[in-house]
């Protein structure tokens, strides 16, 4: 029977290869493209830009819209937007790095990590060798009025939807055993600290970005503001009963229905065997002399009889045997995927985010250098696709008077880099119109962190000096201050002020 059943499965794997190397190819293609999804995205938007004839380049320079807030064209406008979208994905430092280690240190996660390639190949093997053993067990027990290869893919194509529902919920399952192990660390923490204890309260402000913001509070604390948890702050478990429970249903499920087509193959093969006992009136009369009597007849009859069932009862034992044996391989093949999902799982809000950035570093130098060079290069593709797209829109035979004073205002600062400055202008400008209660508290909160403060209050003192030597900067607009602040070195704020003050009082003296 077993060697029935290893050639069905590999009849049927030969049958269906085609189809099954394509849902593999699928499976792996998926798992590149979301590995490196940003390089992809990139890699294409870079290219439409490129394109020739029917790339963004050679449709937008018949682009003629000026922007009512200056001389950029929509177009180069809309370019230098696309790829700051990239520029800002790498516009990390060393400092961010340091942020990083500190978030996954105050949740007690560094050092933990993701499932890589390699653990999801795995996976995607464990997916297929399970279908297989569910594709065998419901095969014959499909629709029964359809074809046997229209049986068969449906059985196959039920087994994979069981098998990607067993690896989701023990992934699950291993991920909400390590989040429980946290909250239970944080309860635990709050149960002994019994000088001071600290109320479990989690402090909404901290983030990635505001990670130093706890730095005086215990290290429960710390946690407690990095790891999601409920009202109670206790343990949960729906996956695990959910995954538990299906685990069950399926193994003792598959035991059953092996057992019972076992049972139905040794009642028809009862049937159809002829039987051993021979009636009296089947004996020939004739009187050979090398005929057996009548009773030596029977007890030999009877001892193959005896054989034969021991032969079957043995084949039965060896058949459940090997059945028990495949639902604890399925079993052992679960327990196996909660332990995936235990170890290579992160449960602070964002440590999958600091994970990511720094998973391929040893230091902060190595992050640093390798944004760096990341920010350069789309930095270059933007610009190099800025000045392609100006050439093209000055090529023009045809050009409007509103067009050619737009191109002679941002000649030598319409550039990809200018474009940076003023987006940080902007960033910085939406910082201080912040309300100050909460830019205050924010730095008052910041124990330890306070030395950036100072040192900005002292740089604005500084500045005082040369602004006063300064003159008329009434009729410059932001991209020309944010030229100015960064060929003095002078705070953006301290020149925006400057003009306003000289605007309104221009406007006093007229």
């Amino acid at each position: 029977m077993e060697s029935f059943a290893n050639n069905e499965i590999l009849n049927f794997l030969w049958l269906y290869r085609q189809v099954l190397a394509i849902v593999l190819s699928t499976m792996l293609l998926i798992i590149a493209i979301v590995k490196w999804w940003d390089k992809v995205k990139y890699f294409f938007m870079n290219m439409s830009y490129g394109f020739p004839v029917f790339g963004k380049i050679a449709r937008s320079g018949k682009d003629s819209q000026v922007r009512s807030d200056g001389d950029w064209f929509y177009s180069e406008k809309m370019l230098c937007e696309d790829f700051y979208s990239y520029y800002v994905k790498h516009n990390k430092n060393a400092k961010f790095y340091e942020k990083c280690r500190d978030y996954l240190s105050k949740c007690q996660e560094l050092g933990r990590r993701k499932k890589g390639l390699l653990l999801n190949l795995l996976l995607v093997f464990l997916i297929l060798f399970e279908a297989v053993g569910f594709a065998y067990v419901l095969a014959p027990f499909m629709v029964q009025n359809v074809s046997a290869n229209d049986a068969s893919m449906l059985a196959w194509f039920t087994a994979f939807l069981l098998s990607i529902a067993a690896v989701f919920l023990t992934d699950n399952m291993g991920k909400e055993i390590h989040h429980n192990s946290l909250i239970k660390k944080i309860r635990l923490g709050f149960e002994n600290d019994r000088n001071n204890p600290q109320s479990l309260e989690a402090d909404n402000k901290v983030k990635l970005e505001t990670t130093y913001l706890d730095d005086d509070r215990k290290s429960y604390i710390q946690m407690l503001n990095r790891v999601p948890h409920n009202a109670t702050v206790t343990p949960t478990h729906p996956w695990t009963i959910i995954t538990v429970i299906y685990i069950f249903i399926i193994a003792i499920g598959a035991f059953m229905v092996r057992t019972y087509t076992l049972d139905s193959i040794e009642t028809e093969s009862v049937n159809n065997a002829v039987s051993p006992f021979v009636t009296s009136g089947s004996f020939s009369s004739s009187a050979s002399p090398f005929e057996l009597p009548v009773e030596a007849e029977a007890a030999n009859q009877l001892s193959n009889q005896k054989a034969e069932n021991e032969k079957n009862s043995a084949v039965h034992m060896a058949s459940l045997t090997t059945f028990i044996i495949l639902s604890v391989i399925f079993v052992a093949i679960q327990v196996l995927g909660i332990m995936f999902g235990f170890l290579y799982s992160l449960s602070g809000v964002e440590s999958a985010t600091a994970w990511k950035y720094t998973k391929n570093f040893n230091n902060a130098e190595e992050f640093n250098n390798y944004y760096e060079r990341h920010r350069d290069q789309v930095a270059r593709d933007a610009q190099a696709k800025l000045s392609a797209l100006q050439e093209r829109l000055a090529s023009r035979i045809t050009i409007s008077g509103n067009e050619r004073e737009a191109m002679i205002k941002g000649f030598g600062h319409k550039s990809f880099d200018n474009f940076l400055k003023t987006k940080k202008y902007n960033e910085e400008q939406t910082q201080i119109s912040l309300p100050q209660k909460e830019v205050s508290d924010s730095s008052v909160n910041l124990t330890g962190k306070n030395v950036h403060v100072i040192e900005d209050k002292a740089l604005e003192k500084g500045n005082v000096s040369v602004l006063n030597e300064l003159g008329d900067i009434s009729n410059l607009d932001d991209q020309d201050l944010v030229m100015l602040a960064e060929e003095l070195n002078i705070d953006l704020e301290l020149l925006q002020r400057k003009r306003k003050i000289q605007l309104i009082a221009s406007r006093n003296k007229a």
